[in-house]
Parts: structure tokens; sequence; C-alpha cells
């Protein structure tokens, strides 16, 4: 026998045991009634055996039948209990739901299971096995861009926008700037502003727009005959701007000149005032303050301040060598080296983990019966009947052919208990 009939025989062993002991009683019974002189005692005791066993499995065979189709003449079913799965399909569904959720899967088998499980070194591996494939940076890059896209959304900018005067309308700028004057700060700023400022003023004196500026002073105040007689505008407003620049000068090159000095101290008693909320400078530079964040508009800041941080992270997560790509690498190792190592961080990822399981498991446990018998019963009744069949038939066949067989093997005691008494 070649594979493919063995395969064909063991596919329909049921109906070849049924015909097997079918041809055996029709054989034996035509002996026996044709040529009874002929037919020796045995042939009596093997006609009562293929009897026995055809009744066997002609009975199981119609015990599978009815299990999953219905016995009919037309539209009459004419066995009560036949095709029990299809017609009983809706009780299938909510027994097998209520098996699943309560026994094979209930609440105290899985929490049972999970508990097995150190949620801390498995996800250890799969962090390692993203990082092996590269699927780390892919998965950064794919969040921060879905959060970008979130913060562009216009109603989500308008919002910011919004949040970003309220807070900024609650900063007492006098009292930070006070918390932020301390003398080295002060001297600090001085040493860089004053000759600044010194060289510019030097600069405004060189032109032709001062000098003119201050002839035009000068000659204001020539007054009577005599002063007229010895006094000279052109050559006044020389010494003074002569002067002036000194004066400057000496203010741009010497930290310690005296006005540079005198600067410092009232810029530090102006600070200190700064941090009294109800003094009159502290009022002035809030109310300044106030003024300008009205005027500011944020939506377009933030705008702007976002499409900055966009393109600087894009630029960043697209060289490998980029100090972003490597923050991302060293902290991806570092984590999977704690979550393999840290004792106390392991436990603590297990219980919160197992917690937040459990929780979700207790909420939702009852949607595991509900899905298993939503699922049956979406079936239609031939489906769930094939399923069925697929996965039983084959030992339901075995059924059919232990009936012959057993149906045999009695009609053989029977008929020698007959052919003895």
């Amino acid at each position: 026998m070649n594979p493919t009939s063995s395969q064909f025989f063991f596919k329909h062993k049921g109906e070849f045991s049924f015909f097997a002991v079918l041809s055996g009683l029709i054989g034996t019974s035509v002996v026996v009634r044709l040529f009874p002189e002929w037919a020796p005692l045995w042939m009596g005791v093997l006609q009562t055996g293929f009897e026995a066993g055809t009744v066997g499995g002609a009975a199981d065979w119609l015990a599978v039948k009815m299990i999953f189709d219905e016995i009919k003449i037309g539209r009459w079913r004419i066995v009560p209990a036949s095709g029990i799965i299809p017609r009983k399909q809706k009780a299938i569904a909510q027994g097998a739901g209520k098996l699943v959720a309560n026994e094979w899967l209930s609440r105290e088998s899985i929490g049972k299971m999970l508990s097995q499980i150190d949620v801390s070194d498995a996800m250890a591996e799969m962090l390692a096995s993203m990082h092996r494939k590269g699927e780390t940076t892919a998965l950064v890059r794919w969040l921060m861009n879905k959060f970008f896209e979130f913060l562009e959304q216009p109603a989500m900018q308008e919002k910011l926008s919004a949040l970003a005067k309220e807070k900024l309308a609650d900063i007492r700028i006098s009292r930070w700037i006070g918390q932020h004057l301390n003398n080295g700060r002060v001297r600090e700023l001085m040493n860089r502003l004053i000759p600044f400022l010194a060289d510019k003023f030097i600069a405004a004196l060189s032109t032709k727009e001062a000098y003119d500026l201050i002839y035009e002073k000068m000659a204001e105040e020539r007054g009577g005959f005599f002063k007229q007689l010895f006094f000279d505008p052109a050559d006044a407003t020389d010494k003074t701007i002569i002067k002036l620049t000194r004066f400057l000068e000496d203010i741009q090159y010497d930290e310690f000149h005296p006005l540079r000095e005198r600067l410092n101290e009232l810029t530090l008693d102006w600070a200190q005032k700064l941090m009294d909320d109800r003094s009159t400078a502290a009022v002035d530079v809030n109310e300044l303050g106030r003024g300008l964040i009205q005027n500011v508009d944020t939506e377009a800041w933030i705008q702007r301040m976002i499409q900055n941080i966009r393109n600087n992270f894009d630029d960043q997560i697209r060289s490998d060598e980029s100090v972003l790509n490597k923050m991302i690498r060293e902290g991806i190792e570092r984590l999977i080296g704690r979550l393999k190592s840290d004792a106390e961080l392991k436990s603590e990822i297990n219980r919160k983990i197992l917690n937040l399981v459990g929780e979700l498991l207790a909420r939702h446990h009852h949607r595991i019966g509900e899905m298993v018998e939503e699922n049956i019963l979406r079936l239609s009744p031939e489906a769930i009947k094939e399923q069925f069949k697929s996965r039983t038939y084959d030992d339901m066949q075995w059924i059919r052919v232990n009936g012959a067989v057993a149906g045999f093997a009695i009609g053989i005691v029977i008929g020698l208990i007959r052919a003895l008494f």
C-alpha cells in the first residue's frame, strides 16, 4: 500500500470497518441461507459476529453523525437529539467562555504564571535586541516626531501661548534681577558695560555733529563786550571735547575709577530694593516687565522655538556620531545593564508591572470569557461544525472502528454460546 492509499484508508477507516463487517454479514448470510448443508457450525458463529459488528458500526456511525449533523428527511428531523454542535452553538459558546475564564485562564492561574516571569530581564533582552538591530534610535525618532506633531497642532500652540503669558505674568522680574545682581556680577556687568558706553561716547564726540552742537551752545554764552573780547567759542569747544574725551577714557580704562565705584554702589542698592516687592523700584520693573510680556507674540515665539528644537533634533538624529545619538546609545546600554544587575531596580519594576497587570486583569478578566463566547457565536453553524470536525473527526472515526470490532467480538461470543447450547 503506497502512502497515498494508506492516507486514504486511515482517513476513511470508519467507512472501511463498517463495509468489512457488512460484507461479512452479507457473505455469511448468503452461505447459511442458500447452502445450509454446506455451511459448517463456525459459519453461523461468524454470521452472528458480523451481524453484531454491523449493528455496532451502524450505531456508532449514527452516534458520531448526530454530534455534527441533524438526521432529517426533507425538513423533518427524524432523530430528536441529532445535530448537537450546530443546535447548541450558543450553549457551547457560553460553556467554553466560562471554562476558559474560570478554569483554564482563571485569575489565580494567570497571576501564578505572571509571578514567575522576570519582567526586568525580559525588558533588558528586548532592549538589547532592539539596540543590536539599531531600532532604538528609530523608536526615539518616531516618538519625538509624534511629540512634535502634537505640539504643532494649532489648538495646542494656542494653549501653550496662553499658558506662557499666564506664567510669565506671574514672574516677579524685580526679585529675579535682585537675586542675580550680587557684588561680583554687578562689577562684571559694569566692567563690560561702562567701557562699551565710554567708547561709544568718545566716538560720538569726535564727529562733526557733536562739535557743531557744542560750538552752538558755547556761542550762546559770549555775554557782554569784555567777555566777547576774551572768549573764543571754537577754542572753548575744542577744550571741552578734549576734557570730556580724557574723562571718558579715564572711566573706560580705570576699573576702580571713583565714578565707576559709585555706579556699582548705586546698582547694588537698587538691586536690594528690587528684592522688596513693595518698593517703588520693584513695582516699576514689574510693571515694565508685564507690559513687555503683553506685547510679546508668544504664539509665534513658541512656533519658532518648537521648529528650532525640531530642526536641531533632526540634525542630531541623522548623524550616528552626533551628541544626541551617542547619548541615546550610552543611555540604553546603561539601562540594559541596570535592568540585568540592579536588584533593587529589578524588584521595583517587577512589582510595579505585575501590580499593573494584576489590576488590569482584575478589572477586565471577564472579557476573556466574553471574547471566547463572541468568537464562537460569530461563526456560522457550518463553520463551527467544520472546526470541531477538523480537530475531532479522526478520533471519532476510531469510535466507529471500535464499534464494529467490539460488536463483531461480542457477536462471536454470542454465536459460540448458541452453538454450544
